[in-house]
Protein backbone atom coordinates (compact mmCIF):
# COMPACT_ATOMS: atom_id res chain seq x y z
CA UNK A 1 0.00 0.00 0.00
CA UNK A 2 1.45 3.35 -1.18
CA UNK A 3 2.09 5.91 1.35
CA UNK A 4 -0.12 9.28 0.27
CA UNK A 5 1.92 12.52 0.11
CA UNK A 6 1.83 15.10 2.42
CA UNK A 7 1.52 18.83 2.20
CA UNK A 8 2.71 21.25 5.20
CA UNK A 9 -0.02 24.11 5.21
CA UNK A 10 2.40 27.05 6.65
CA UNK A 11 -0.11 29.49 7.92
CA UNK A 12 -0.04 32.19 10.36
CA UNK A 13 -2.43 30.63 12.39
CA UNK A 14 -5.86 29.16 12.17
CA UNK A 15 -7.84 30.62 9.91
CA UNK A 16 -10.83 30.82 7.40
CA UNK A 17 -8.78 30.85 4.25
CA UNK A 18 -7.00 27.38 4.89
CA UNK A 19 -10.65 25.74 6.12
CA UNK A 20 -13.07 27.18 3.41
CA UNK A 21 -10.16 26.43 0.36
CA UNK A 22 -7.11 24.86 0.67
CA UNK A 23 -7.57 22.06 3.49
CA UNK A 24 -10.29 21.39 1.16
CA UNK A 25 -8.79 21.03 -1.97
CA UNK A 26 -5.45 18.96 -0.65
CA UNK A 27 -7.66 16.62 0.77
CA UNK A 28 -9.57 16.09 -2.53
CA UNK A 29 -6.16 15.31 -3.95
CA UNK A 30 -5.33 12.58 -1.34
CA UNK A 31 -2.67 14.51 0.52
CA UNK A 32 -2.12 13.67 4.20
CA UNK A 33 -1.94 17.27 6.03
CA UNK A 34 -0.08 19.00 8.72
CA UNK A 35 -0.21 22.29 10.13
CA UNK A 36 2.80 24.52 10.42
CA UNK A 37 2.59 27.92 12.06
CA UNK A 38 4.77 30.78 10.96
CA UNK A 39 6.84 30.90 14.86
CA UNK A 40 7.40 27.20 14.09
CA UNK A 41 11.54 26.53 13.60
CA UNK A 42 11.38 25.04 9.98
CA UNK A 43 14.83 23.89 10.25
CA UNK A 44 13.40 21.12 13.00
CA UNK A 45 10.21 20.31 10.40
CA UNK A 46 11.02 16.92 8.07
CA UNK A 47 10.16 18.88 4.95
CA UNK A 48 11.98 16.58 2.02
CA UNK A 49 8.87 14.80 0.88
CA UNK A 50 6.41 17.76 1.64
CA UNK A 51 4.59 19.88 -0.67
CA UNK A 52 4.72 23.31 1.09
CA UNK A 53 1.74 25.06 0.78
CA UNK A 54 1.59 29.03 1.94
CA UNK A 55 -1.66 30.26 2.75
CA UNK A 56 -1.66 34.38 1.97
CA UNK A 57 1.82 34.72 3.43
CA UNK A 58 5.13 33.94 2.92
CA UNK A 59 7.34 34.94 6.11
CA UNK A 60 10.68 36.21 4.63
CA UNK A 61 12.79 33.67 6.64
CA UNK A 62 10.90 31.14 5.07
CA UNK A 63 11.32 32.81 1.48
CA UNK A 64 15.19 33.40 2.39
CA UNK A 65 15.14 29.75 3.11
CA UNK A 66 13.69 28.54 -0.06
CA UNK A 67 16.10 31.16 -1.94
CA UNK A 68 19.38 29.39 -0.60
CA UNK A 69 17.97 25.60 -1.31
CA UNK A 70 18.05 25.01 2.47
CA UNK A 71 14.42 24.18 2.44
CA UNK A 72 13.85 20.59 0.81
CA UNK A 73 10.28 20.17 -0.51
CA UNK A 74 8.74 18.12 -3.26
CA UNK A 75 6.88 21.00 -4.29
CA UNK A 76 5.19 24.91 -3.77
CA UNK A 77 1.67 26.12 -3.96
CA UNK A 78 1.02 29.63 -2.64
CA UNK A 79 -2.54 30.29 -2.29
CA UNK A 80 -4.63 34.14 -1.83
CA UNK A 81 -8.49 34.98 -1.41
CA UNK A 82 -7.58 38.75 -1.57
CA UNK A 83 -5.05 41.19 -3.65
CA UNK A 84 -2.30 41.15 -1.09
CA UNK A 85 -0.22 42.17 -3.99
CA UNK A 86 -1.23 45.87 -4.86
CA UNK A 87 -0.88 49.16 -2.81
CA UNK A 88 -4.12 50.81 -5.09
CA UNK A 89 -6.08 47.40 -3.62
CA UNK A 90 -5.12 48.31 0.31
CA UNK A 91 -6.19 52.02 -0.14
CA UNK A 92 -8.50 53.03 3.15
CA UNK A 93 -7.64 50.06 4.69
CA UNK A 94 -5.94 50.19 8.42
CA UNK A 95 -2.48 51.19 8.60
CA UNK A 96 -1.76 48.42 10.92
CA UNK A 97 -3.49 46.17 8.81
CA UNK A 98 -1.39 47.45 5.47
CA UNK A 99 1.70 47.09 7.35
CA UNK A 100 1.02 43.19 8.13
CA UNK A 101 0.40 42.85 4.45
CA UNK A 102 3.64 44.63 3.72
CA UNK A 103 5.36 42.56 5.76
CA UNK A 104 4.19 39.25 5.11
CA UNK A 105 2.80 39.74 1.50
CA UNK A 106 3.19 42.81 -0.33
CA UNK A 107 5.33 43.18 -3.53
CA UNK A 108 8.18 41.13 -1.97
CA UNK A 109 6.12 38.29 -2.33
CA UNK A 110 4.75 38.95 -5.87
CA UNK A 111 8.14 39.58 -7.03
CA UNK A 112 9.60 36.07 -5.65
CA UNK A 113 6.51 34.27 -7.60
CA UNK A 114 7.78 36.33 -10.30
CA UNK A 115 11.25 35.21 -10.01
CA UNK A 116 10.95 32.05 -11.84
CA UNK A 117 10.86 29.63 -8.86
CA UNK A 118 8.51 26.77 -9.55
CA UNK A 119 5.67 27.49 -7.95
CA UNK A 120 2.05 26.99 -8.43
CA UNK A 121 -0.72 29.52 -7.60
CA UNK A 122 -4.08 29.00 -6.18
CA UNK A 123 -6.76 32.09 -6.62
CA UNK A 124 -10.09 32.10 -4.62
CA UNK A 125 -12.04 33.58 -7.87
CA UNK A 126 -11.57 34.51 -11.01
CA UNK A 127 -11.38 38.20 -10.45
CA UNK A 128 -8.39 37.81 -8.77
CA UNK A 129 -6.68 35.39 -11.02
CA UNK A 130 -7.24 37.81 -14.00
CA UNK A 131 -5.34 40.40 -11.70
CA UNK A 132 -2.07 38.22 -12.02
CA UNK A 133 -2.01 36.15 -15.14
CA UNK A 134 1.47 36.35 -15.08
CA UNK A 135 1.74 33.86 -12.59
CA UNK A 136 -0.56 31.52 -14.22
CA UNK A 137 -2.67 30.48 -11.20
CA UNK A 138 -5.86 28.75 -11.23
CA UNK A 139 -9.19 28.73 -9.24
CA UNK A 140 -10.12 26.81 -6.50
CA UNK A 141 -13.86 26.57 -5.02
CA UNK A 142 -14.58 26.51 -1.29
CA UNK A 143 -16.12 23.91 0.44
CA UNK A 144 -17.90 24.93 3.65
CA UNK A 145 -17.34 22.37 6.70
CA UNK A 146 -20.60 20.01 6.92
CA UNK A 147 -21.95 20.87 10.01
CA UNK A 148 -21.70 17.70 12.88
CA UNK A 149 -24.63 15.83 13.18
CA UNK A 150 -24.24 15.94 17.53
CA UNK A 151 -25.08 19.85 18.67
CA UNK A 152 -22.78 22.01 20.26
CA UNK A 153 -23.39 22.54 23.80
CA UNK A 154 -22.37 26.18 25.35
CA UNK A 155 -20.61 26.43 28.61
CA UNK A 156 -20.88 30.24 29.93
CA UNK A 157 -19.56 32.43 32.51
CA UNK A 158 -20.72 35.98 32.71
CA UNK A 159 -19.25 37.51 35.43
CA UNK A 160 -17.95 41.09 36.42
CA UNK A 161 -15.09 42.56 37.11
CA UNK A 162 -15.21 41.76 41.12
CA UNK A 163 -15.24 38.30 40.07
CA UNK A 164 -11.38 38.13 38.79
CA UNK A 165 -10.34 35.65 41.32
CA UNK A 166 -12.97 32.92 40.09
CA UNK A 167 -12.06 33.78 36.10
CA UNK A 168 -8.89 32.70 37.30
CA UNK A 169 -9.77 30.02 38.95
CA UNK A 170 -12.39 28.87 36.15
CA UNK A 171 -9.64 28.96 33.63
CA UNK A 172 -7.73 26.05 33.42
CA UNK A 173 -10.58 24.38 34.65
CA UNK A 174 -12.01 24.96 31.45
CA UNK A 175 -8.92 24.74 29.50
CA UNK A 176 -9.13 20.96 30.60
CA UNK A 177 -13.04 20.85 29.48
CA UNK A 178 -12.32 22.14 26.05
CA UNK A 179 -9.54 19.86 25.68
CA UNK A 180 -11.54 16.99 26.59
CA UNK A 181 -14.49 16.91 24.64
CA UNK A 182 -14.71 19.34 21.60
CA UNK A 183 -18.22 19.67 21.15
CA UNK A 184 -18.48 22.04 23.72
CA UNK A 185 -17.87 26.03 23.43
CA UNK A 186 -17.03 28.58 26.42
CA UNK A 187 -18.24 32.21 26.59
CA UNK A 188 -17.13 34.53 29.14
CA UNK A 189 -18.09 38.21 29.59
CA UNK A 190 -14.86 40.36 30.79
CA UNK A 191 -12.37 43.40 30.23
CA UNK A 192 -9.14 43.27 28.21
CA UNK A 193 -7.79 41.58 31.09
CA UNK A 194 -10.04 38.74 31.09
CA UNK A 195 -9.62 38.21 27.26
CA UNK A 196 -5.70 37.91 27.16
CA UNK A 197 -6.75 35.04 29.76
CA UNK A 198 -9.22 33.61 28.06
CA UNK A 199 -8.24 34.60 24.22
CA UNK A 200 -5.76 30.89 23.70
CA UNK A 201 -8.67 28.59 24.67
CA UNK A 202 -10.37 27.02 21.93
CA UNK A 203 -13.98 27.70 20.76
CA UNK A 204 -14.19 30.61 23.18
CA UNK A 205 -15.92 33.70 22.87
CA UNK A 206 -14.91 36.61 25.06
CA UNK A 207 -17.73 39.37 25.18
CA UNK A 208 -17.61 42.75 25.81
CA UNK A 209 -19.40 44.25 29.19
CA UNK A 210 -22.45 45.62 28.42
CA UNK A 211 -25.62 47.28 30.18
CA UNK A 212 -28.22 45.47 31.78
CA UNK A 213 -30.43 45.98 28.82
CA UNK A 214 -28.23 44.66 26.65
CA UNK A 215 -27.63 41.73 28.75
CA UNK A 216 -31.29 41.16 29.15
CA UNK A 217 -32.07 41.26 25.34
CA UNK A 218 -29.12 39.04 24.68
CA UNK A 219 -30.05 36.11 27.35
CA UNK A 220 -33.08 36.34 25.82
CA UNK A 221 -31.69 34.92 22.73
CA UNK A 222 -31.10 31.58 23.96
CA UNK A 223 -28.25 29.21 22.71
CA UNK A 224 -26.65 28.51 25.81
CA UNK A 225 -26.88 25.13 27.95
CA UNK A 226 -24.93 25.48 31.16
CA UNK A 227 -24.13 28.29 33.03
CA UNK A 228 -21.20 28.33 35.42
CA UNK A 229 -21.30 30.09 39.00
CA UNK A 230 -18.09 29.34 41.09
CA UNK A 231 -17.61 31.49 43.85
CA UNK A 232 -14.36 31.46 46.23
CA UNK A 233 -14.31 32.35 50.15
CA UNK A 234 -13.99 35.64 50.94
CA UNK A 235 -15.15 38.32 52.90
CA UNK A 236 -16.82 40.10 50.15
CA UNK A 237 -18.27 37.10 48.36
CA UNK A 238 -19.88 35.90 51.90
CA UNK A 239 -22.95 38.77 51.40
CA UNK A 240 -23.26 38.60 47.69
CA UNK A 241 -26.85 37.82 46.39
CA UNK A 242 -27.72 34.40 43.77
CA UNK A 243 -28.65 36.88 41.10
CA UNK A 244 -27.15 34.47 38.75
CA UNK A 245 -29.10 32.05 39.33
CA UNK A 246 -31.57 34.14 37.37
CA UNK A 247 -29.80 35.30 34.70
CA UNK A 248 -28.79 31.41 33.77
CA UNK A 249 -32.28 30.53 34.07
CA UNK A 250 -33.80 33.60 31.99
CA UNK A 251 -30.93 31.91 29.40
CA UNK A 252 -32.77 28.99 29.14
CA UNK A 253 -29.69 26.68 30.54
CA UNK A 254 -29.03 24.78 34.00
CA UNK A 255 -26.31 26.15 36.80
CA UNK A 256 -23.94 24.84 38.17
CA UNK A 257 -23.00 26.59 41.03
CA UNK A 258 -20.57 26.52 44.09
CA UNK A 259 -21.48 24.98 47.43
CA UNK A 260 -21.26 28.38 48.94
CA UNK A 261 -23.87 29.94 51.82
CA UNK A 262 -25.16 32.33 49.03
CA UNK A 263 -26.75 29.95 46.88
CA UNK A 264 -27.54 27.25 49.77
CA UNK A 265 -30.99 29.01 50.40
CA UNK A 266 -31.77 28.71 46.19
CA UNK A 267 -30.70 26.09 44.38
CA UNK A 268 -31.83 22.66 45.10
CA UNK A 269 -28.64 20.81 44.49
CA UNK A 270 -29.73 17.82 42.09
CA UNK A 271 -33.32 19.09 41.67
CA UNK A 272 -33.26 22.86 39.72
CA UNK A 273 -29.75 23.09 39.75
CA UNK A 274 -26.15 21.79 40.78
CA UNK A 275 -23.99 22.99 43.74
CA UNK A 276 -20.18 21.52 44.00
CA UNK A 277 -17.47 22.38 46.01
CA UNK A 278 -14.75 24.55 44.79
CA UNK A 279 -12.47 21.67 43.55
CA UNK A 280 -11.37 22.03 40.46
CA UNK A 281 -11.38 18.36 39.13
CA UNK A 282 -15.22 17.93 40.06
CA UNK A 283 -16.15 21.04 37.88
CA UNK A 284 -14.22 19.34 34.98
CA UNK A 285 -16.26 16.45 35.47
CA UNK A 286 -19.35 17.52 36.16
CA UNK A 287 -19.30 19.60 33.40
CA UNK A 288 -18.22 17.08 30.93
CA UNK A 289 -21.10 14.80 32.33
CA UNK A 290 -23.66 17.31 32.10
CA UNK A 291 -22.92 18.39 28.90
CA UNK A 292 -23.55 14.50 27.37
CA UNK A 293 -26.65 14.33 29.16
CA UNK A 294 -29.13 16.48 27.29
CA UNK A 295 -32.70 15.15 29.39
CA UNK A 296 -30.59 16.05 32.66
CA UNK A 297 -30.17 19.18 31.55
CA UNK A 298 -33.57 19.96 30.31
CA UNK A 299 -34.82 18.94 33.73
CA UNK A 300 -32.56 20.59 35.40
CA UNK A 301 -33.65 24.12 33.41
CA UNK A 302 -37.17 23.52 33.23
CA UNK A 303 -36.92 23.21 37.56
CA UNK A 304 -35.03 26.27 37.63
CA UNK A 305 -37.51 28.19 35.62
CA UNK A 306 -40.77 26.83 37.87
CA UNK A 307 -38.85 28.15 40.50
CA UNK A 308 -38.66 31.49 39.11
CA UNK A 309 -42.78 31.34 38.37
CA UNK A 310 -43.22 30.59 41.53
CA UNK A 311 -40.83 33.46 42.92
CA UNK A 312 -42.34 35.74 40.80
CA UNK A 313 -45.76 34.71 42.17
CA UNK A 314 -46.74 33.36 38.30
CA UNK A 315 -48.34 29.90 38.06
Amino acid sequence: MSTPPRALIVEEKPNPSSDFFVVPELRAQGYCIEHVSHSADFRQLDTQDAVLVFVRYIPSAWQAALASGSLAHSGLIYFSDDDLFSQAALKGMPLRYRWKIHKLAGRRVYRWLRSGVRVECWWSSPQLQARYPALQGRVIKPRPAVPEQSRPVTVFYHASASHIAEMRWLLPVMREVLARDPAIRFEVIGNPEVYAEFRRLPRTAVLMPMDWAAYRAMLAGGGRHIGLAPLLNSAFNASRSPTKFFDITAAGACGIYADHVVYRDLVCDGEDGLRLPMEPQRWVETILGLAAEEDRRQRLAEAARQKCRTLAGVQ
